[in-house]
């Protein structure tokens, strides 16, 4: 009997970004690619879901980075 659980992590940094836009845009790059979408990222101290729909409407300029924070914010850790 296996006493691990099946729970895996993988952590990506990112530098050099000046934005959440610009996060976010990298991110659905990461998601198309791998066909991962249940992400949780730290953005600015900042932890949130990832919502591509919410994640598409700020990169198009639909929705505000302050609004994707309010809908997608998750508590914090620890």
């Amino acid at each position: 009997m296996n006493d691990y659980e099946d729970n895996y992590e993988l952590q990506y940094y990112f530098n050099g970004l000046e934005n959440l836009t610009q996060f976010l845009q990298v991110v659905e790059e990461i998601s198309a690619e791998t066909g991962m979408s249940d992400w949780v990222m730290t953005h600015r101290g900042i932890r949130m879901a990832y919502c591509w729909q919410d994640a598409k409407a700020v990169i198009k300029g639909a929705m505000t980075e302050e609004t994707y924070i309010v809908r997608n914010r998750l508590p914090e850790v620890g």
